[in-house]
């Protein structure tokens, strides 16, 4: 099922469209627990705050949450079961507008796996964090949907073609640890950043290898970086065309201040996708996870908006809250406000 938002921004208006996971369609058998009155225990934060690009006017912003029950299970709410809490000394409110519940699909889950692999990478995740993420990402699709594909590739390495699609290991049961695992130990750093046309060979890639009617295809990429060395034809608009024509949404994690924030929500958002962003490489782990966690049991898409607009660049400090079933869980979330005018310019390795 797709379903199409619209918010207002003052006399303009934009649409956002959000696919179901990565289908098209319910899937009458998820894990999610039925109904909104289930108890809930935990509250998993699956994404990063997105700003509407009028949020200086209209503080308007979306975030992926995944309220679970003690067994593990995910919970659905509605936005009256959904609070924030944010710097209240400093009068600073927040409103829920609207709760889109977004479930996995019938069939078996593909996903193709794009790691940055360029040189920056060495700097930004000089432990390697990016390769146990990856590997608690499988463990979390194996978990619950044990016949999931994967595959693992990488851009910035290699040379020739390989250089913007390096195919570590094409797609595998995620049960195959054997496989899957030793691939992701092999990503590198070296050369730049060709976000744009690595995504263009993986959508391609997941396409021509896996049928549409067979499969539920999705594409979860990781960044350190904004885009430097694509083909000129491999624009943020022709990748997302391209992810929306094959019906293949993308799932993105960035990783430090080098991103272009703005370019990765978009991207995410405007393909039925979910941008999550980590501060340090130490918060790899946790988004990896919750992101296999959202992809396989389904996530909460929560629309707000605040009461009084924070100055750009402030960061607050907040918690999400969920209460459902006579019991309440909260996560802790933080608020950094974008800038009209922050840096989009891309980072050089």
């Amino acid at each position: 099922m797709e379903i199409k938002r619209v918010m207002a921004l003052g006399a303009a208006a934009i649409t956002l469209t959000l696919a179901a996971s990565c289908s098209k369609k319910k899937n009458p058998t998820s894990p999610a627990v039925s109904g909104t009155n289930a108890t809930v225990a935990t509250v998993v934060v699956m994404g990063t705050p997105a700003y509407s690009p009028g949020f200086a006017s209209d503080g308007v912003f979306t975030m992926a949450i995944i309220p679970q029950s003690s067994s593990g299970a995910f919970v659905p709410v509605t936005a009256g079961q959904v609070a924030f809490t944010v710097d209240s000394a400093k009068g600073y409110a927040i409103v829920v507008d609207q709760v889109t519940t977004q479930q996995p699909m019938t069939g078996t889950l593909g996903v193709g796996m794009n790691f940055d692999g360029s040189g920056s990478m060495s700097g930004s995740d000089p432990s390697r964090l990016r390769v146990t993420a990856g590997k608690d990402f499988l463990r979390r699709l194996r978990a619950s949907k044990p016949s999931s594909l994967a595959f693992v590739a990488e851009f910035g390495v290699a040379a020739g073609d390989d250089y913007y699609f390096h195919l570590w290991r094409d797609f595998t049961s995620v049960g195959d640890t054997a496989a899957l695992f030793p691939a992701i130990d092999s990503l590198s750093e070296s050369g730049a950043t060709p976000l744009y046309t690595s995504l263009r060979r993986t959508l391609e890639h997941t396409d021509s290898t896996l049928s549409a009617s067979q499969y539920a295809r999705c594409i979860l990429s990781f960044t350190d970086g904004g885009d430097n060395d694509s083909y000129p034809q491999d624009t943020l608009g022709a990748i997302i065309a391209l992810a929306n024509a094959k019906h293949i949404p993308v799932y993105v994690v960035g990783l430090g201040d080098a991103v272009v924030t703005q370019d990765l929500v978009r991207l995410a958002s405007s393909t039925g996708g979910v941008y999550a962003w980590a501060d340090s490489a130490n918060a790899l782990t946790a988004l990896f996870s919750a992101m296999g966690l959202g992809l396989s049991q389904g996530y909460n898409l929560v629309q707000a908006h605040f009461t009084t607009i924070p100055p750009a660049g402030r960061i607050l400090n907040g918690r999400v809250k969920v209460t459902s079933g006579g019991t309440s869980a909260s996560a802790p979330i933080s608020f950094n406000i974008p800038s009209p005018k922050a840096k989009r310019a891309a980072l050089k390795d």
